[in-house]
């Protein structure tokens, strides 16, 4: 008999008791009923001898295919400039998912003609069988000579169109900036000569281009004591006498700002 008997029946053998004979068997066939989907069940048959009883686990699985996948982002980049990034889909639920594009087309569609998906890689789509929890990653590239906002949706060509068969991808192509004319490569803040110092250092600093700068001198309680630069400045290299006769001794900081890029050092006074 079965314990639950709520989803599952015995169809044979069709006499209930019955007898084996020594050395035979019987073959006991339990079907499911109608179920609901995407659910679990388990029940038990119990068969009980004159000296024992035994316990056999029955379990039955109903559940759709899920095709899931994820969407793309390609951020801002350069004209010219490439870039690739995984894309994976996954069957989240049960059954088996195929790909078949009854167009006799790729499995994986989309209409850009900036973004690009590796011959390889479509054939992978077209050989794949996902079972439940299984995935696969291909390589999707972006590429644009020109400037603009470029978005497409890809379809995927599945056995089934449960869940999620689209991914959107998306990426911005921008000009590259003009290069700056520089004397020095980065933006950098030397350390003070002398230091420590007495009556007063020398502070150089270079830009790798032009622009609003300052150079501010804070005591160790975060105090401004001095503004050195405050102003437009030419790319290249550039130095201040910082002059701390009136000031006492102890520790100062000095911080350069242009743009929005700073670096901030420091320096003792005797």
């Amino acid at each position: 008999k079965l314990l639950s008997g709520t989803n599952f029946t015995i169809v044979s053998p069709t006499s209930n008791p019955f007898t084996i004979a020594a050395n035979d068997s019987v073959m006991l066939r339990v079907i499911t009923d109608s179920l609901p989907w995407d659910r679990a069940f388990i029940d038990t048959v119990e068969i009980e001898l004159e000296c024992s009883k035994w316990k056999i686990p029955v379990f039955a699985e109903t559940g759709i295919a899920c095709l899931t996948v994820t969407d793309l982002d390609f951020g801002t980049r350069n004209i010219g400039e490439s870039k690739t990034l995984p894309l994976r889909f996954c069957n989240d639920g049960a059954g088996e998912i195929t790909f078949n594009n009854p167009a006799n087309g790729p499995e994986l569609e989309w209409l850009s003609e900036h973004f690009s998906v590796a011959p390889a890689d479509l054939t992978a789509i077209t050989n794949a069988r996902l079972r439940r929890g299984e995935c696969i990653t291909i390589n999707v590239s972006f590429k644009s000579d020109t400037v603009g906002v470029f978005q497409t949706t890809a379809r995927f060509w599945a056995s089934t169109r449960n869940c999620r068969d689209t991914s959107v991808w998306i990426a911005r192509a921008v000009a590259p900036a003009a290069a700056p004319i520089e004397t020095g490569a980065i933006n950098s803040l030397s350390v003070n000569e002398p230091n420590p110092f007495t009556n007063g250092t020398d502070i150089a600093f270079n830009l790798a281009r032009g622009g609003h700068t300052t150079l501010v001198v804070y005591n160790a309680r975060g105090e401004r004591v001095a503004t050195l630069v405050d102003g437009e400045r030419a790319a290249g290299r550039h130095a201040v006498r910082f002059d701390a006769v009136a000031l006492p001794a102890g520790v100062y900081n000095y911080r350069l700002s242009v743009g929005v890029w700073s670096e901030t050092r420091t320096m003792m006074k005797r």
